[in-house]
């Protein structure tokens, strides 16, 4: 069944002795679409000179990448371990001139740099270009450090929910007259508390079909509750509302973010060790979602200090 749906594209990055994070990149964005692209109307498209290129020998090989891939790249992320590569003709390799030529696009660019043991036959000229290159984003803005493939995979895969959830959700502003009055808001929390439970439910008995379609449910929910933050947050909402909002929207993305680690185990065995954790990490997380939402209800209803909700254009004052 065809939908329609915001296509953004993400650049990827990175000097040859770090494939096994770009492999990792282009599954983590692959799970995200399987899971999330229908309900949300957003398709993720990884990009990589070794896959979008075309051969062209009119100009430098980088220069070509440039203008075919990276001008096209809403997001980029770019890894580093012990090398940057080879240098072109203005930086000090192919990676570095991405990145750089991103950042000065002003274009949202995630860079993450290894902390794994380096390899004995590391080059340590391409080392110190690697922590030249840290110093540069140190003072440029922020960066992040892994200690391990599964670290990465872990970190990426939070850093991608968060980054997406910026993009799409305050786009929709179509959904901004659905939230106007607090009631809705109260009515929200309310679904969003149901549909964690029937989500929890069919992650552990239902087939895929119904997965998808609670999914949805809930992701619409918490997409309208991360719209009232970011319309409100900053002008009429209360501190006392913001904080709990803050912390439901930033608990539901690593909610989410640990349920799409056990999709993959669904079709596999449910009685291995690996599920087991997993499933009682989503246990934990949910308790901690479920508690959040039941908090901003209080909030909205008055539970907490005996406040009222004055109404003001169907806004609590504050």
């Amino acid at each position: 069944m065809s939908y329609r749906a915001e296509v953004y594209s993400i650049f990827i990055a990175s000097p040859s002795d770090v494939e096994t994070e770009r492999k990792i990149v282009r599954d983590t964005i692959h799970e995200w679409n399987m899971i999330n692209s229908n309900n949300k109307g957003v398709v993720l498209l990884p990009l990589g000179w070794e896959t979008h290129s075309v051969p062209d020998m009119s100009r430098h090989a980088q220069i070509i990448i440039n203008e075919q891939i990276l001008k096209k790249a809403d997001v980029l992320v770019g890894i580093f371990w012990s090398k940057v590569g080879t240098p072109t003709k203005d930086y000090p390799s192919g990676t570095i001139e991405e990145i750089q030529e991103h950042i000065n696009a002003g274009k949202p660019t995630m860079v993450y740099f290894s902390k794994v043991a380096l390899p004995q036959n590391f080059d340590p000229a391409q080392w110190n270009e690697v922590k030249r290159f840290k110093d540069f984003c140190k003072k440029k803005g922020l960066y992040c450090e892994y200690n391990s493939i599964d670290d990465f995979e872990k970190l990426f895969r939070n850093h991608l929910s968060i980054k997406i959830n910026e993009y799409s959700s305050i786009d929709n502003t179509a959904d901004s007259d659905e939230i106007e009055n607090p009631d809705n808001v109260i009515d929200l929390l309310h679904d969003s508390k149901k549909y964690l439970l029937l989500f929890h439910d069919a992650i552990n008995h239902a087939k895929q079909h119904k997965i998808n379609e609670i999914s949805a449910k809930l992701t619409g929910t918490f997409r309208k509750i991360y719209l009232y933050k970011e319309l409100y947050g900053q002008t009429i909402m209360p501190s006392s509302h913001k904080d709990v909002f803050d912390e439901l929207v930033e608990s539901y993305n690593d909610y989410v973010t640990t349920v799409q680690s056990i999709i993959p185990l669904l079709n596999a065995n449910r009685n291995s060790k690996e599920f087991e954790e997993t499933q009682n990490n989503i246990n934990i997380k949910q308790r901690k979602l479920l508690d959040l939402c039941n908090s901003a209800w209080k909030l909205f209803t008055g539970g907490l200090g005996g406040a009222k909700l004055r109404k003001n254009g169907g806004l609590p004052k504050t």
